[in-house]
């Protein structure tokens, strides 16, 4: 369902947010560039990964405090 939403402009998000299940969706939805964009914008603005830690991007990491 998710597949054929994204070929007719749709979306893989819902109303109020994007599900976990959907978020491997995201770069074939968007575009590889925009999903790392996307990524930097939550590095920049939450370094310390406490909005929904982990959810999107499990890489992210906080930083080290110096």
């Amino acid at each position: 369902m998710v597949h054929r939403a994204i070929e007719m402009d749709g979306t893989c998000s819902g109303e109020h947010s994007l599900g976990l299940g959907k978020t491997k969706y995201l770069k074939k939805e968007l575009g590889e560039n925009t999903v790392r964009f996307m990524e930097l914008i939550k590095r920049t603005v939450d370094p310390d990964d406490i909005f929904n830690p982990g959810k999107i991007y499990e890489d992210i990491k906080p930083q080290q405090k110096q």
